[in-house]
């Protein structure tokens, strides 16, 4: 590759599978000092030719932090991520190893699980109910909780929160106002209801290999029921 010729041109959506799919970088020109450098240490090996390159941009964006987690979380979540609940009952939360889905998020909040066309037309993936000491649900206090709270997805290989509703979520004491997204990470504390952790919190724990998020832990405390 000669490096006087060439000037990478960085394209950060997906292509079409026409176009090969995948994020590229190419063009023609003098590289931005520092660009090329950052390619030869990603493990790419050139030869000197004249004409268009096309790389794949993944490496050239986790190093820039515009994909994954920097350190010390040096990982990345994929949607194929599987989900693990402690702490719920078992008529509040899915399967263990249950993914994003097909809807590519999954969504927490008051809404029960199982399909009604009166009572619940649009169910939830994750119920969130608050518990009495004796292990009966308080109505009072879960109303609080609305249907579609929030929801967790993934962007550039982060795993997302989704603020849905009105009364607020708080994710590490810092409270989202409805429509506001925050990037979530391990040993992060998702408050349902906003100032009240003793009522209801979630955190989160990520098994990592390989720098990929294999599987996030969900913890419920306090545990349902207790």
């Amino acid at each position: 590759l000669r490096r006087d010729l060439c000037e990478p041109e960085v394209q950060l959506g997906r292509f079409p599978a026409c176009h090969g799919g995948g994020n590229r970088c190419f063009g023609f020109g003098p590289v931005e000092p520092g660009l090329f450098e950052l390619f030869l240490g990603s493990g790419f090996l050139f030869e000197e030719f004249v004409g268009p390159f096309f790389l794949p941009l993944e490496p050239l964006e986790m190093r820039l932090g515009l994909r994954g987690y920097k350190a010390p979380h040096e990982a990345r979540v994929l949607r194929d991520a599987a989900f693990v609940f402690h702490g719920f009952a078992a008529p509040d939360r899915p399967s263990d190893g249950s993914g994003l889905g097909r809807s590519g998020s999954l969504e927490f909040g008051r809404a029960e699980r199982r399909f009604d066309a009166k009572t619940n037309p649009v169910p939830g993936d994750v119920t969130l109910r608050i518990y009495k000491m004796d292990g009966e649900v308080d109505a009072d206090l879960t109303g609080f909780v609305s249907r579609q709270h929030f929801g967790l997805f993934t962007m550039n290989d982060r795993l997302c929160l989704l603020a849905r509703s009105g009364n607020g979520v708080m994710v590490n004491g810092h409270k989202l106002a409805l429509g506001k997204v925050c990037v979530v990470q391990d040993g992060d504390c998702i408050v349902p209801l906003s100032g009240r952790p003793d009522l209801l919190s979630l955190r989160l724990h990520f098994r990592v290999a390989f720098e990929v998020v294999e599987t996030i832990d969900v913890f419920r405390e306090p545990a349902a029921g207790r």
